[in-house]
């Protein structure tokens, strides 16, 4: 990185902030929540005092590991810190923010679209910096790199089915039920790379 740009470092917390917020949006939703958040509700469910954010933070560190090995590239270890204050804002907006948050009925449509449109929103604004990446942005252009594909769409869904299948095995294993798996988790499946690619191509233009 050449020099310090404010208004880059800006758009980077706003980035992860903006990821933060749609997670726990989609969350309070109860409509289903992300394929990956699927993963780190199963297990705060199943080992306490474990939290979401806390759970989300050693699962991304994992695949953090995994991708840096793939890319052969060491700086991508560096994606640990927006995965440190994603999993404390998760947390944040959670547990003391958003704590008693309970929509119900139709209501429930509303946190759950703002979250579904939020959180590539976030991914997209961190991968237009200079800065680290979200974790699930670079596993996408990984897996579009490796299979070479001309999109990041079909990627997008791999990356995405795979905790799918992993949090409902685990959650019928453990409690006999889907856990945070509902209709929404398909539609975050369907959405969430078309969505990540319609505001990377609306970024184009921004420079720092």
């Amino acid at each position: 990185m050449s020099k310090f740009n404010l208004k880059e470092l800006l758009f980077y917390l706003l980035g992860t902030v903006t990821i933060a917020f749609g997670v726990v949006m989609v969350i309070k939703s109860t409509l289903g929540t992300g394929p990956w958040d699927t993963v780190f509700i199963v297990l705060a469910r199943r080992i306490e005092p474990l939290t979401i954010g806390v759970s989300a933070i050693l699962i991304t560190s994992l695949l953090t590991l995994w991708t840096t090995w793939m890319r052969k590239d060491i700086r991508l270890i560096l994606m640990i810190v927006p995965i440190l204050f994603v999993g404390v804002f998760i947390d944040l907006f959670d547990l003391v923010i958003f704590r008693d948050f309970a929509p119900v009925g139709f209501w429930r449509l509303i946190p759950y679209l703002a979250g579904l449109s939020l959180v590539p929103l976030g991914g997209a604004i961190l991968v237009i910096t200079r800065y680290p990446a979200g974790v699930f942005e670079e596993m996408t252009l990984l897996v579009k790199d490796v299979l070479k594909f001309r999109q990041v769409f079909p990627a997008r869904m791999l990356i995405e089915l795979f905790p799918m299948v992993l949090s409902g095995t685990l959650s019928l294993l453990w409690f006999n039920d889907l856990g945070a798996i509902n209709v929404g988790t398909l539609g975050f499946i369907a959405l969430i790379g078309p969505l990540f690619q319609f505001y990377l191509k609306r970024f184009e233009s921004i420079t720092f």
